[in-house]
């Protein structure tokens, strides 16, 4: 490569440094410590949390050994894709915005096994009712569309032979609960009888911390063990939730009227730990529309063929029938007089009264501020991608995405590790690639990306790499070498530019 070629590479790469320097800039002044005040007030008040839990999943593994690590990835990213998790609200004073209400404002709690947690939290009254139509219209579709998506995943498999194997064994089963939360520096009282931590502390140092919310106290464990009483294609919430919409709209006979419709007990249980062990409500919903059939009908038709003789949900109404419907021990109604009876009606009361003054609170907010309550920090990462050049085969190797197209592949570096032993190692472990990389592997590109799905911020580079020791294929990626003829050809991914990376790395070897 001649001198004045290399000038100019150098000029370009410091030009990019300026300019990733400069988005460094305005993120910090946008999210960083001296401008980024998540309020207390803010961050603590009501919040929904949702189960989704896999039935079956335990006997799948146990016959498809070949096939259940990727229906259950597929089955965490549909739900991530179909709750729009990371993505923060664009409006938060219209509480029925169309976009407010599709984009959901869900996060991810926890992964546990099979089973996907998401929190949510409530703004207004208006927006409870629409957040339970929300959960229960996506939940009836996540089967189908993480199939849609394994097939996609799995370009091999044929779809209508992972449809009918699938549906044999996959349902969800859903539970949905609340709970008003204080914030980790304040103490738990009768209005705020539970905790929401955005971080945790830990002794040692090296521990890597996200920003994500945790959440502790009674109602989380109440809500815990209700999930045990939850059904296959079944949603069942919780009596403070269900109670907590009724005293919101005790002024509304029309919404009163379709709660008590959509909603009922479908049986009493009782719960290890939970109201001094009185019986418990189980409510469960359906969505009735008397327009189709009458309402008994549509709440029979929500189970199985066999619910009658396994089905705990389905209990009293097969027993009831039409009086499942008018019997008051299963109304939704009779919540105040439960509450009363249990000696935990001033706890229903102040958790309405902290709803009220949240909504308040939120309403005489000006919008902007709020617009930026909802943006958490973001996370900051930093990947390395290796250009790996083969010098005997004059070729470059590429893999290739499903969604993201053809790159040079990528992993995010670890703090406090040693970053060119740690890159080694995961290209060796993730493509097979044996390669070696010190400090003096010239640097490509640099790169930056403000990943919403993710709510984080990718900064990146990519480095050449003409060291590759040896080379093995790796079940389930899509790779190849390719001339730089060929990879001028390809559809690459537009975060590493990776057309124009591939001819600053030839001119480089040239």
């Amino acid at each position: 490569m001649s001198a004045g070629n290399k000038r100019t590479l150098i000029k370009e790469i410091d030009d990019i440094a300026i300019e990733v320097a400069e988005i460094i800039k305005n993120l910090n002044e946008t999210y960083g410590d001296e401008n980024y005040n998540e309020s207390v007030e803010f961050k603590k008040g009501i919040y929904i949390f949702v189960s989704f839990d896999l039935v079956n999943s335990t006997l799948f593994k146990s016959r498809h050994r070949d096939k259940w690590p990727h229906f259950i990835s597929s089955f965490y990213e549909t739900v991530m894709d179909q709750f729009a998790v990371g993505r923060y609200r664009e409006s938060s004073r219209n509480v029925a915005d169309d976009e407010m209400q599709r984009t959901g404002g869900f996060h991810l709690w926890k992964l546990i096994g099979d089973e996907v947690l998401l929190y949510h939290k409530i703004v207004s009254k208006e927006e409870l009712y629409k957040t339970i139509l929300h959960i229960n219209d996506k939940r009836r579709k996540l089967i189908e569309e993480t199939i849609k998506k394994y097939v996609k995943m799995n370009s091999e498999e044929k779809e209508n032979e992972c449809r009918h194997l699938f549906q044999q064994y996959f349902e969800v089963k859903t539970t949905v609960w609340i709970a008003s939360c204080a914030g980790a520096a304040e103490k738990v009282s009768a209005d705020y009888p539970n905790l929401v931590y955005d971080s945790m502390s830990f002794s040692n140092e090296n521990t890597d911390l996200n920003s994500q919310f945790d959440f502790l106290g009674p109602d989380i464990d109440e809500g815990f063990r209700l999930c045990g009483y939850s059904e296959k294609k079944q949603m069942i919430v919780s009596p403070k939730l269900v109670y907590l919409l009724l005293m919101s709209h005790e002024k509304d006979v029309d919404n009163l009227n379709v709660f008590n419709l959509n909603f009922r007990i479908v049986n009493y249980v009782t719960m290890k730990g939970v109201w001094e062990n009185r019986l418990y409500p189980i409510i469960m919903f359906c969505q009735c529309d008397l327009n189709q059939k009458t309402a008994i009908e549509q709440w029979k038709n929500m189970f199985e063929y066999d619910a009658f003789a396994t089905s705990l949900l389905y209990a009293n109404i097969e027993k009831y029938g039409e009086k499942f419907l008018q019997d008051d021990k299963f109304s939704i109604s009779n919540l105040k007089s439960i509450y009363a009876d249990i000696v935990r009606k001033e706890e229903m009361d102040s958790m309405l009264e902290v709803f009220e003054k949240q909504e308040k609170s939120l309403k005489c907010t000006d919008v902007s501020y709020v617009n930026s309550l909802w943006k958490r920090k973001p996370k900051f990462e930093f990947h390395i991608s290796c250009l790996c050049y083969d010098k005997d085969k004059q070729k470059y190797w590429v893999t290739n995405h499903p969604t993201h197209g053809w790159s040079f592949g990528c992993t995010q570096v670890i703090q406090n590790t040693d970053y060119y032993d740690y890159v080694m190692q995961v290209y060796l472990k993730k493509y097979g690639l044996d390669i070696k990389i010190n400090s003096s592997n010239e640097i490509l590109s640099f790169y930056s990306v403000d990943r919403k799905s993710a709510s984080e911020v990718i900064l990146g580079v990519v480095i050449l790499v003409t060291e590759v020791k040896e080379y093995k294929t790796m079940d389930g990626l899509e790779t190849k070498w390719v001339s730089f003829e060929e990879g001028e050809h390809l559809q690459g991914n537009k975060l590493t530019n990776f057309v124009e990376i591939l001819k600053k790395a030839q001119n480089w070897i040239s």
